[in-house]
């Protein structure tokens, strides 16, 4: 075991003997030499049954005792053979199973200084202090080219005492504070802030190489307990590998020219495998570090351009050439995405928004599907005077009062009718009686569109009784986004604001024929019950399938499986179709398609 004084200032740690569990088998690899810390022991033996030169360690246990408010001398030590030669380790911050104090051995009491703890918990946790005075030994190994792999936990402070009984005094010390992270100076509070935040969906934040490769195929299994934020002089170092759903660093590499080709790798808790450490190995730490792997290093040289066939020097150069014409494609791309999302971004707003910018968007909608005379009213009233509806629509009779609300719940009736107040007092005003109203909602705005609940049955009759429209924005860009796709007149989506009650879901050049009720996999064929209209070959059909609508030719109609050019209504046709199963389900509405 490890036995750490200090004198003036200075460590001075001193071997005690070891027992005979810390012996090894001959090793194939002499380099790197690797030490593991608090990590299972199935991990060496596999690692060293793989011919790496491994040596297993711990910096201690917490152990229970006696709660009261005394300090009592630290007993348990850490156990960190040779570690001053050490090139690769690898740490788990996860604390070892709590001991109690009849199990700590090889105690021996001194009348020299030594680490004092308080009992008020009932537990001891001998670790940060000892990581403190061993972080000379980590920090030299790093700045010669060592690499060091830190399996995660919160960062969390513990308060101890430098000191020593002294006669007539008590106990005469120093007070320190120090953490589970203190094994590195570039780790510390300052420069690495460390907050706990549990949870298991984590996302691989990065291009493909071997890192990334290694961590997409382990990350089944993979939970997280810390995020990090990189701060002041680790920033420019701190490169993030993953992140939780919020996109906070679970996971990073910490990388310098003053660590001479080492590096730091910050993982949250993967399945710590003899597999998996190996892979870790062999794949991200000799890739990063090949100088600490001699035996690997060497097979690699034949790649060396000097050495390389031509034909793969050949080759080689193709892919960069592929890689840069398909980054300049990408690039473009990204570009006009960019552009149609500017350019439509009022359809994403209406289903976001709320307040004067809602409004600004659906006048923007409204504008788009072709209505030429939409009039904010709140900028053409004049100051002091009550605001009313939002908008006025005055393209014809009768004009239409949108109220518009953007609400993060449900709407009440008073928001479904407030439009309803001010029909009479435009009448009044315009003195005419061609007037109408329809609220235009964005409720439960805080949650994805599609995820909504519909308008209750209830609030719809009520709109109906007074004679008023209601639409939802999930409704309304649905509807948008149909007539981009399939390039509808406008007006089949104006004509709907005039309906009373709640204005169709589809728009007005769709007329209801029946509905699908099978599918016939191999041949891709549906069937259709014909309910009201008829079916015929070359007839356009759409179908509104969740918050999509597909459109379709009939270029094949049979009853009972026998070519016709028409289906009447009553009967049940089948035709051919483009879609799939998936997409094509039971119940699913026919609607033609006309002029």
């Amino acid at each position: 075991m490890l036995r750490i004084s200090k004198s003036k200032g200075k460590e001075n740690i001193k071997n005690k003997p070891k027992d005979d569990s810390s012996a090894k088998t001959t090793s194939i690899h002499s380099k790197p030499k690797i030490l593991l810390i608090d990590l299972p022991k199935e991990v060496s033996d596999g690692l060293e049954s793989n011919g790496f030169n491994v040596t297993n360690g711990t910096f201690g246990s917490p152990y229970n005792i006696k709660v009261s408010n005394n300090l009592t001398p630290i007993i348990e030590r850490p156990n960190l053979p040779n570690i001053s030669e050490q090139e690769v380790i690898f740490i788990d911050l996860t604390s070892p199973a709590t001991l109690n104090e009849s199990d700590i051995k090889d105690y021996v009491e001194t009348k020299e200084n030594q680490w004092w703890a308080n009992c008020r918990s009932g537990v001891i946790d001998p670790r940060p202090v000892f990581m403190y005075y061993l972080k000379k030994n980590f920090d030299r190994i790093l700045a010669h080219g060592g690499f060091i792999v830190i399996f995660a936990q919160p960062r969390f402070k513990k308060e101890y005492i430098w000191g020593k009984n002294q006669p007539g005094y008590g106990l005469v010390g120093d007070t320190e504070k120090h953490d589970n992270w203190s094994f590195l100076s570039i780790l510390n509070d300052s420069d690495l802030k460390v907050d706990f935040l549990s949870g298991e969906e984590i996302n691989v934040k990065g291009n493909e190489n071997e890192i990334f490769n290694f961590l997409k195929r382990n990350i089944k299994g993979t939970f997280f307990r810390a995020i990090f934020n990189a701060r002041f002089g680790l920033k420019d170092k701190w490169f993030t590998l993953l992140t939780n759903k919020f996109g906070n660093p679970v996971s990073g590499l910490i990388l310098s020219d003053d660590f001479n080709g080492g590096g730091v790798l910050i993982l949250p808790q993967i399945p710590k495998t003899p597999d998996v450490i190996s892979a870790l190995l062999t794949e991200v730490i000799a890739d990063l570090s090949p100088h600490l792997f001699p035996d690997l290093e060497g097979a690699k040289w034949v790649q060396k351009d000097d050495y390389e066939l031509e034909a793969v020097k050949k080759f080689e150069k193709e892919k960069i050439q592929v890689k840069a014409e398909a980054e300049k494609q990408l690039a473009l791309l990204d570009e006009k995405i960019d552009q149609e999302r500017e350019e439509f971004g009022f359809l994403h707003g209406i289903l976001t928004k709320t307040g004067d910018e809602l409004v600004e968007d659906v006048k923007k909608c409204l504008d788009f599907i072709g209505f030429k005379q939409v009039v904010d009213v709140d900028k053409t009233i004049e100051e002091g005077k009550k605001r009313e509806e939002d908008l006025q629509i005055l393209d014809g009779s009768p004009t239409l009062l949108v109220e518009i609300k953007g609400k993060s719940g449900f709407p009440t009736d008073e928001d479904i009718l407030q439009v309803h107040k001010y029909i009479p007092r435009r009448i009044k005003e315009w003195k005419r009686f061609d007037v109408n109203g329809i609220s235009i909602i964005n409720y439960r705005r805080n949650i994805p569109a599609f995820e909504r609940e519909p308008f209750l049955e209830d609030q719809i009759e009520t709109v109906k009784s007074h004679d008023i429209g209601i639409v939802s924005t999930v409704d309304l860009f649905v509807l948008i986004r149909g007539m981009i796709k399939w390039g509808w007149d406008p007006k089949v989506i104006r004509d709907l604001f005039y309906e009373i009650g709640k204005i169709p879901d589809f728009p007005a050049n769709y007329e209801h024929i029946g509905e699908i009720f099978t599918y016939i996999k191999n041949d891709n064929i549906i069937g259709i019950n014909i309910e009201s209209g008829k079916l015929y070959k070359g007839q356009r059909i759409g179908y509104k399938i969740n918050n999509e609508f597909l459109e379709e030719n009939i270029t094949s109609l049979q009853i009972n499986k026998q070519d016709v050019e028409e289906a009447p209504t009553g009967q049940s046709a089948g035709i051919k179709t483009i879609y799939s199963e998936k997409e094509l389900k039971e119940g699913i509405k026919v609607y033609e398609v006309t002029k």
